[in-house]
């Protein structure tokens, strides 16, 4: 489902540039200026932000956090192994509103 809605919305991207680039009508400039901006809020709003976790956090999982199988909205794990430590990972706005 990731790799769908990134294609989804890189097309819309492409699109909302070219009709920016080949559009004449002053109204329709504003409409696809609007898509951009709507795309651009996404891709910000749901991009993958990761913070470790220190060593009091990882003890008191229950279940351990090696078998946790949990997936954030782009189906990716939310808990990941990374260069030896554990990261928990969600998108900016689940963070942002949900700390």
């Amino acid at each position: 489902m990731s790799i769908i809605l990134l294609v989804v919305l890189i097309g819309l991207s492409l699109l909302g540039i070219f009709g920016l680039v080949f559009v004449r009508r002053r109204a329709y400039k504003r409409l696809v200026a609007a898509v951009l901006l709507l795309c651009g809020g996404l891709f910000f709003l749901f991009r993958p932000v990761c913070t470790p976790l220190d060593d009091e956090t990882l003890a008191g999982f229950s279940p351990p956090i090696e078998l946790r199988d949990d997936a954030t909205f782009y189906g990716h794990p939310i808990f990941q192994r990374r260069d030896g430590q554990w990261h928990h990972c969600k998108t900016w706005i689940s963070r942002l509103f949900f700390a």
